[in-house]
């Protein structure tokens, strides 16, 4: 709903989802989705807000992400987290936020 111009909507939902999610079933989320529900759910909420204008609640919102991310171990969901972070990060008006989560991307692969 946020790409397509319904903020309030897509906020509204993924506050639900928010509340829904289940850290303990991250690993079914995992398996289903091939990312973790709770990760996605907080950085398009980051997203949502930033565009609202709530800016502090957009940086914490995907500063959450991340932390959730680190937790579940997943590295798909930690570079999505970093990802979303790095590309909202004008939306909070944090320039910095952007470096940090491009310098901590690559740590991530597989080699």
């Amino acid at each position: 709903m946020g790409h397509m111009g319904r903020l309030q909507a897509a906020r509204s939902h993924l506050e639900q989802a928010r509340k829904a999610y289940s850290s303990q079933q991250h690993s079914t989320y995992i398996f289903l989705a091939g990312f973790d529900l709770g990760v996605f759910t907080l950085a398009h909420l980051s997203h949502a807000m930033g565009y609202l204008g709530y800016p502090d609640q957009a940086l914490h919102l995907g500063q959450e992400g991340v932390a959730l991310a680190k937790s579940v171990g997943h590295p798909f969901s930690q570079v999505a987290a970093l990802s979303y972070l790095g590309d909202a990060s004008p939306l909070y008006g944090d320039w910095r936020a952007m470096q940090v989560a491009s310098a901590s991307a690559p740590s991530l692969r597989r080699t």
